[in-house]
């Protein structure tokens, strides 16, 4: 064993003022479901301050989008560190947070305190300029050194207090658990992140009904190094950044601004728990877990610059870099893309009001709201209202099973590369290049679907389709704002939704359809009829 880091746990014994060396580890553990998100693998057949407090956002809470309508003393540390400015990293800051008004938020002057009751065995921690008084310390290895807060041992820590340049700092042994209880925290840091996780098995990050909490990073880092990584690593790079795995509990909130890169960061697996209230604003990601992110619940305003909202990223194992979300309400205003996985996606369940891109919807095609680079985007159910300069949803393979779907896209509105999946769910795709786009096979088995495009492609015919469906080229294009509608024979309005742009092609299924003749409006005249003759159910032409 290394001499230093048993010398370090030796000194942990004692509850005496500690001095110890920093040290980390990448995370490859698997914990219980309750803790940790590694267990999982997507199947896909269902499938008063802060150092930084004048950089948060202000403003009143409000989002809507439009154009998508239809009907202390005692340790030291003898870590190492190196001065960087943000830009000289890949993760560091390359742009700035964002000034978009379309979200926006106010920032609270103070934190508060909630409602929690500090059991016999947990050490509390109260906060202030002058430093950390720490009460019920026992055997915990738990001291603090000029600004810093050292935590070297696993148990309950609740903490209360402001503190505009400080830092919880955890480093204990790779089987441990921390928990760390923000009863009313406002903490920023003048060199790198108020929260660092450098070591742990994983640490839990629990905010209690009634908290408000607020935390803020510096806008350029001096990066730590010891024994167990180097300052090449980044090490660390968000505002609450952990090189273990986290779960975010609790009914509280948290305001996080990540100055210099991201908001919130776990080089391993993120777990949202409970029903947390989770405001971010961050340069890049809002919230990352790079081997994977499973959110259960909560309530979440995220802000980027030129980053991802909810990003995981790991493309080394098969069974991580992806994101599962079963819950939860999203409002995302993003610089990138809304929610980004490398591996499989997959929402079953929530409610998400996205803005990928700047809102011109003609300038870029880079903005994605539902991504996956090499697998899957698998949507059971949700709420989605999405405006995106690019693709709404794109992925290798998409599959969707349920969910209501409110669309404008600037480049496609569904795109798979390989294969696509109707199999149920209802949308309204306003605005798009092609409504539904897939590179090899496009399988429509249910879903209620009316997407409107600005232009046709035959990969947008259903390659095989037990449900009614038609798809065409309009013998005249419609003018963006003109209310386009599809009727039956007699009459019976199936579809109705405004254009958002010129369109000259059209997708649609329907439980409604059956044999016979429908015909398509556009502000009330007649553009052109199709049907389905007995014993088809596709429909690829619409004369006038």
């Amino acid at each position: 064993m290394n001499q230093k880091f048993s010398f370090f746990k030796l000194l942990c014994s004692f509850s005496t003022v500690l001095f110890f060396a920093a040290c980390s580890s990448d995370s490859g553990s698997n914990a219980a479901s309750e803790d940790s998100s590694s267990s999982y693998a997507d199947s896909g057949s269902s499938s008063s301050g802060t150092g930084n407090s004048s950089a948060l956002v202000e403003g009143t809470s409000s989002s809507s989008i439009e154009g998508a309508s239809s009907s202390g003393t005692g340790v030291s540390s003898s870590a190492g560190s190196i001065t960087s400015s943000s830009s000289e990293h890949s993760e560091g800051n390359t742009n700035a947070l964002s000034t978009s008004t379309w979200l926006t938020w106010t920032v609270p002057s103070s934190p508060t305190a909630g409602s929690y009751t500090t059991g016999d065995t947990a050490v509390s921690v109260t906060i202030a300029e002058s430093g950390y008084t720490i009460s019920n310390q026992g055997n915990k290895a738990i001291a603090a050194s000029g600004n810093t807060l050292y935590i070297a041992s696993s148990g309950l820590y609740v903490l209360s207090g402001t503190k505009s340049d400080g830092q919880i700092r955890v480093t204990v042994d790779t089987s441990a658990t921390v928990e760390l209880v923000l009863n009313g925290v406002m903490m920023g840091n003048s060199t790198n992140s108020p929260i660092f996780v450098e070591r742990a098995d994983k640490v839990k990050l629990e905010l209690p009904e009634g908290s408000v909490n607020i935390f803020s990073d510096a806008s350029s880092y001096t990066f730590v190094e010891d024994n167990y990584f180097t300052a090449a690593d980044s090490v660390p790079k968000a505002c609450i950044y952990s090189r273990d795995d986290m779960t975010l509990k609790g009914n509280g909130t948290l305001y996080v601004t990540g100055n210099y890169a991201n908001g919130i960061h776990i080089k391993a697996d993120l777990l949202v728990n409970d029903d947390p209230v989770v405001y971010v604003n961050a340069v890049k990601h809002a919230l990352k877990g790079k081997g994977s992110v499973i959110v259960n619940g909560g309530e979440f305003s995220l802000k980027t610059g030129d980053g991802d909202a909810i990003q995981s990223d790991n493309e080394s194992r098969s069974d991580k870099g992806y994101i599962k979300i079963e819950a939860g309400t999203f409002t995302m205003d993003v610089g990138s893309d809304a929610v980004n996985a490398y591996q499989a996606l997959t929402v079953d369940g929530g409610t998400f009001n996205i803005l990928a891109g700047d809102g011109s919807l003609d300038t870029s095609v880079s903005h994605k709201a539902f991504k996956s680079s090499v697998s899957q985007v698998v949507f059971n159910a949700g709420t989605v209202t999405v405006i995106s300069q690019g693709d709404a949803i794109h992925a290798p393979t998409v599959s969707i099973s349920g969910g209501a779907f409110n669309i404008a896209a600037g480049d496609d509105g569904i795109q798979a590369q390989n294969y696509l999946y109707l199999r149920g769910g209802t949308g309204i795709i306003t605005k798009s290049k092609k409504p539904i786009l897939t590179g090899s096979s496009l399988t429509v088995t249910g879903g209620s679907w009316l997407g409107l495009g600005g232009g046709y492609d035959a990969l947008m015919v259903p390659t095989a389709n037990t449900a009614y469906s038609a798809v065409f080229e309009l013998p005249s294009e419609i003018q963006s704002g003109a209310t386009v509608s599809i009727k039956d024979a007699s009459g019976t309005e199936v579809y109705s939704a405004t254009a958002g742009k010129k369109i000259s092609s059209l997708f649609a299924t329907s439980s409604s359809f059956t044999t016979g003749t429908y015909s398509v409006y556009a502000a009330g005249s007649l553009v052109c009829s199709f049907s389905f003759a007995d014993g088809t159910s596709l429909a690829t032409s619409c004369a006038q």
